[in-house]
Formats: structure tokens, C-alpha cells, sequence
């Protein structure tokens, strides 16, 4: 059996092919998923990708997100800037070729992520090979394996937009391994590969930036090279990462568009207090910082629940010294006690520490804002080190404690991609589309504001296009439900209140739909939508309670908001007639619904209104012809003239 197991770990030939195939086993679920999130974004909605090969130049030219805000401007830019042309110019490519069809991206996401395993296998077999030549290969081979299965990278594969996330891990890899063959080789040409690999992977996604300092610990540390020979094999690095950063700059304006938004969905330090909102202290910040911290250890030593939000105020912001965020605070001051520790010991351990710690602190929002507090995509290089150190400890060091470890070792190992793999192809079926991830999600996100309001969009839509009337009701009963839990969590949420006021109005609710308008634009006062629309939700609301004689004089109030809003909508003016008849102030009444037939000579009920005023006041024969009147104008008012209007004839 150990034989039969030593040859299964040690057969580099069949490892390339396992490494391959699995990875697109385990995602070819997703390759009848739809575009999902930041697909639209990035394709579907994306002006730039939807030109093909002629959109390029404007991918080159501006910020990742512009093609898609230029398509929508009721979207907000995300925090920090975006500069990652390289993987929105292949989707440029993928839809010149094969337009708006998410299956051959999803295809070319999983075939990217398959030939990033074998970048990483291939990679960290050479790193590990010079001191550890013995565990090499098998510890490459089951944390490539432990790597492909996990379930916190569906995210990246399931979801098309994670392809920049596969890019910038993939090239990054690539360039490693190219410099070791330049070291090995002396040969210049694998420095230059390197260089534009690591290009590559830069303009996939910034944050592969992070090589810069793990490449060169990669020499020193598991190459037993000198500091000045680190240095040398990393200027590629060096000179690629400012390549990108000259770009970023001449492109975006400054290197890094630090926030100073006001808003919780995109700027996750902030709290309310009163009718303010205030920057959270360092120790708040820093509080939520290691609390997600401390949920990125626990996602990848058990990856369950997943979900894709983890946006205020799913990730509390509490002080450090509370009890999770002190937990992630001490464990990053063990781990950097580790590196020291293993520093000259076991130089692997510590590297796997820093290829941890150092792209987590990139994505830590200490440097700059990313906008959210977490995000399972962001864990993607880092749970690189968690798998690989799994694999490292049971051939290492298990074999001094426990003879004839390796099939207690293959079990175990067994065990874990048989549990990760249920889980990841499970997860798989959540990004099947907007509503599925939404509605599965929404349940482990409870205190995510952003979740519930992108829920209650996604309901709001299924509504417009559904011909089921009682399918149609329960549809915006849950997204009133959605709104007001986001407007619970999140009071200033402006989204979230304008819809709260559509979804009202439509379902005549005309007094809550008032409230939420009015939130709206105590925030912002100017937004002609909200005007547009506060405007018809004060005249229904007055006109209403006008017909049913409800507080009168709110009810002119409202109508007087209305009518300073849109001073000739005839529908205020005849509510305001309605509203003086009902006081039995018939001349004011009789001003009012003569105004209303002046704009609107053709609308006979404001006639049969203006005639039953005359009524009420005992002018009988003005009366009655302002009913023959109406019936010239729409003789359908015949049977309804005979019953309100009886006495006239």
C-alpha cells in the first residue's frame, strides 16, 4: 500500500493531468450559470466590452468600471480607482466572437483556473525542491489539489469577473518560476519572459503588486540566496510593477483615489450618529479590520457558510478590544512570532506566513479603502499558503511521530477534497444567476443592507417582466420587505429609499412613499428623479385623502407641495377643487377645477367634478350643463352621468 501511495504522490507525469482535469470536473457546473454581479459591469452593461475589438482603445484609455458607468448613471464608482484593462480586453475578445452568451466565458474562466493549478504545482515544486527535494514534488502536488477544491474560491471561478483575480495569481506564479530558470539558467531571455508576465498579471488586477515583496523573500528565504542576488532576480518585478503603477497614474489621474465618500456602501468606517455621519477611530477601524481577519481564518479552516456580501453592517465595526477582533489581533502576532521563529528552522514555514499575511495586509483597507469590509475573492493568493502548509506538516513532520503515516495521511487528505469538493460544487449551483446567489445569500448575509437592497432591485425587476398578477404581488410585497429591512440597517441608504418610495407608490401606499422621498432628499435635495416623483406622490396622497375626506387640511398641504412642484399639473388642481368643495368653499372650488379643464379641456371627470360643485352650491341649471358637457366628451360616462346626475335631466 505505502508503495502503492509513494508512487500515486511522486509521479509528476500523472500530477500535470490529474491537476488539470479536476479543476474542470469540479467547475463544469458553472458553464451553464448566467452572468452574475459584476458581470454586468464588466460585460454585459459594459459599453467598451460590447464593442468587441473596436472597444479596446477605450478599455486601455479609462478606468475599468467607465464603460459601465457611462451605460448607467444611477450606478456608483467603486472606491479606490480600477485599472485592470487586460482581462476586460479578453472579454472584449470573447464577445466580438461570441457576444452576450456566458458560456464560453464561464469555459474560459475554468480553463484559466486549471492552467493557474499547474502554474502552482510547477512553481512550488521548484521552490520547495532545493531544500526539501524529498517532499517536494508530494507537497506541490496535494496543496495544488487542496488549492483547486477549496470552496472560498468559487467566488473567482463561478463568478466571470473573478477571471482578474485567476490572472493575477496565474502570472505572478508564471514570473516566479520563469526568474528561478533565469537563476538556474543565467539565461536573459527567461528575465524577460518574467517581466512581461508579471505585466500580465498587474494589469489583470493591482494587487498582484504583493509580488514585489514576496519574490524576492522567496529567494532569500527558500533559494538560500544573499540579499543582493534576491534583489538582482527581482528587478523584472520591479520594472513591471512600475510599468502599471506609471500607467495607473497617467490613465487614472494619481496612484491611489483614496475615499472620502459618505457613503456606507462604499466606504465601510463610517457611523451614524444622530442626523451625522462620522469617520469610525483607528481603534474601530481597526476593530473591523481583525474581525474579518479573524473570518477569513475561519472560512478557510471550515468554508461554511459562503456567502458573497460582507457589506455594512455584515461585519460589525467594534472596537479592537473586543473579543473576535482581539482573537485576529493575536493571531497575526503569533504568525509574525512564526515567521521569526521558523526564519532560519524551516524558511518554507515562514514563507508560507508571509504569502499569507503580506497580500492579506493589501486588501486589509490599513493601506487604502477597498470599499468593503471583506470578500471571499480577496483570500484568493492568500489561501494559497493555508493549502500548502496542510500537505507540508503531514510529510515533514507527521513522519517522525507516526510510522507508516501516509495512509493515515491519504485519508485524511481524501477526506478533505471529498468535503471540499461537495461544498464547492454545491456553491457552484448559488451563482447560477442574480436571484439564485441573492436569495441564497441573504440568509447568511442577515445584517448586510446592501444584500437586501440588491434583492429588492432584483424583485423590482422580475416584477416588470412577470404576467402573473398574484406572482407579481407576492414579488413587490418582498421587495417592500427587502427595502425596509435595508432602510433598518441602513437609514441613509439612498437607493434603497427612492425604491422604498417607487415600490410604495405603486402599491398605493402614497403616505409612505412621501416619508422615504422626504428622506431622500433631506440627503440630497437636488436629484430630479425624486422631485419628479415626490411631486405625483403628494398629489395622490392629497387627492386621496381629499375623495375620502380624511384631515383636510394635510390633505391641501400635501397638494400645495405638489402644485409648487408642477404649478399646471391639472390633476393637482382638480384634487385642490375637490378638497375646498369638500369644506363647502364652492367658489374657490369652482377656480380650481376651471384652471384643471383649462389645461385639460378633454377630461371629463373634471367636468362632471365642476358640475356636481355647482350642484352643491344649488346652481342647478350650471349644473346640469357641465354634465352635458362631460357626455359630449365621453359619452362612456353615460351610465355613471345617469346615477351621480339623475336630478340634472
Amino acid at each position: 500500500m505505502n508503495n502503492i501511495l509513494n508512487q500515486m504522490y511522486n509521479n509528476s507525469k500523472w500530477h500535470h493531468i490529474i491537476l488539470f482535469i479536476l479543476p474542470c470536473l469540479l467547475f463544469l457546473n458553472t458553464i451553464k450559470n448566467d452572468f452574475v454581479l459584476n458581470d454586468q459591469m464588466v460585460i454585459v452593461k459594459n459599453q467598451f466590452v460590447n464593442s468587441g475589438i473596436s472597444g479596446i482603445p477605450k478599455i486601455l484609455k479609462n478606468d475599468t468600471y467607465k464603460g459601465f458607468v457611462n451605460n448607467d448613471n444611477s450606478q456608483i464608482i467603486p472606491t479606490g480607482g480600477r485599472y485592470r484593462p487586460f482581462t476586460l480586453v479578453l472579454f472584449a475578445f470573447i464577445y466580438q466572437i461570441f457576444g452576450a452568451n456566458p458560456m464560453p466565458f464561464h469555459v474560459f474562466n475554468i480553463l484559466s483556473f486549471a492552467l493557474l493549478c499547474l502554474i502552482i504545482y510547477t512553481t512550488m515544486k521548484k521552490l520547495i525542491q532545493r531544500n526539501w527535494p524529498s517532499v517536494a514534488v508530494p507537497v506541490s502536488f496535494v496543496g495544488t489539489l487542496l488549492f483547486a477544491f477549496h470552496p472560498i474560491h468559487t467566488e473567482v471561478v463561478a463568478n466571470i469577473k473573478g477571471l482578474d483575480e485567476i490572472f493575477s495569481l496565474l502570472f505572478s506564479m508564471l514570473a516566479l518560476n520563469l526568474l528561478l530558470l533565469w537563476d538556474e539558467s543565467k539565461k536573459s531571455k527567461w528575465a524577460w519572459l518574467a517581466l512581461i508576465s508579471f505585466v500580465m498579471a498587474v494589469f489583470s488586477k493591482e494587487s498582484a503588486i504583493h509580488f514585489v515583496v514576496l519574490i524576492p523573500a522567496s529567494f532569500l528565504l527558500l533559494w538560500n540566496t544573499s540579499w543582493a542576488v534576491s534583489f538582482k532576480r527581482t528587478i523584472p518585478i520591479f520594472i513591471g510593477a512600475g510599468i502599471y503603477l506609471a500607467t495607473r497614474v497617467s490613465i487614472l489621474g494619481s496612484l491611489i483615489q483614496s475615499s472620502t465618500s459618505k457613503d456606507l456602501f462604499t466606504n465601510p468606517f463610517l457611523k451614524i450618529q444622530g442626523n451625522s455621519i462620522i469617520e469610525a477611530s483607528f481603534l474601530e477601524k481597526s476593530g473591523m479590520i481583525f474581525y474579518s481577519f479573524f473570518k477569513y481564518l475561519q472560512l478557510l479552516i471550515f468554508p461554511h457558510p459562503l456567502t458573497h456580501d460582507y457589506y455594512p453592517k455584515q461585519i460589525p465595526l467594534d472596537s479592537l478590544f473586543t473579543l473576535i477582533p482581539m482573537i485576529g489581533f493575536i493571531t497575526l502576532g503569533l504568525l509574525v512570532f512564526l515567521y521569526f521563529k521558523f526564519r532560519n528552522q524551516n524558511s518554507f514555514i515562514s514563507f508560507l506566513i508571509l504569502l499569507f499575511v503580506v497580500p492579506w495586509f493589501i486588501i486589509s483597507n490599513y493601506l487604502f479603502n477597498i470599499g468593503t469590509p471583506m470578500g471571499e475573492q480577496f483570500m484568493f493568493t492568500s489561501s494559497l499558503a493555508f493549502c500548502m502548509v496542510i500537505p507540508f506538516i503531514l510529510f515533514k513532520y507527521i513522519p517522525k511521530y507516526i510510522p507508516k503515516y501516509i495512509p493515515i495521511a491519504s485519508i485524511f487528505v481524501a477526506t478533505l477534497l471529498f468535503a471540499y469538493s461537495i461544498k464547492t460544487v454545491s456553491r457552484n449551483l448559488d451563482w447560477a444567476n442574480d436571484y439564485q446567489l441573492l436569495s441564497t445569500d441573504i440568509k447568511v448575509s442577515t445584517n448586510s443592507a446592501k444584500i437586501f437592497n440588491s434583492m429588492a432591485n432584483n424583485r423590482i425587476e422580475f416584477f416588470k417582466q412577470s404576467y402573473n398578477p398574484e406572482v407579481s404581488k407576492q414579488a413587490m410585497a418582498d421587495a417592500m420587505a427587502d427595502l425596509e429591512r435595508t432602510i433598518e440597517i441602513y437609514p441613509r441608504n439612498l437607493n434603497g429609499l427612492y425604491l422604498l418610495g417607487n415600490v410604495s407608490y405603486m402599491n398605493k401606499d402614497y403616505k409612505k412613499s412621501v416619508e422615504n422621498y422626504e428622506a431622500y432628499l433631506k440627503l440630497v435635495p437636488n436629484n430630479s428623479d425624486v422631485i419628479k416623483n415626490i411631486q405625483v406622490a403628494y398629489r395622490e396622497l392629497g387627492r386621496q385623502m381629499a375623495i375620502k375626506q380624511i384631515e383636510l387640511p394635510k390633505a391641501a398641504d400635501y397638494l400645495f407641495k405638489s402644485l409648487k412642484i408642477k404649478p399646471n399639473d391639472p390633476r393637482v388642481l382638480e384634487a385642490i377643487g375637490i378638497v375646498y368643495g369638500s369644506n363647502e368653499q364652492f367658489e374657490e372650488s369652482i377656480d380650481y377645477f376651471n384652471q384643471a379643464i383649462a389645461l385639460d379641456p378633454t377630461n371629463a371627470n373634471i367636468v362632471v367634478n365642476l358640475g356636481n360643485t355647482y350642484y352643491k352650491k344649488g346652481d342647478r341649471i350650471t349644473a346640469t350643463e357641465c354634465m352635458k358637457r362631460a357626455y359630449s366628451i365621453n359619452p362612456n360616462l353615460a351610465e355613471t352621468l345617469a346615477k351621480v346626475s339623475k336630478d340634472f335631466f
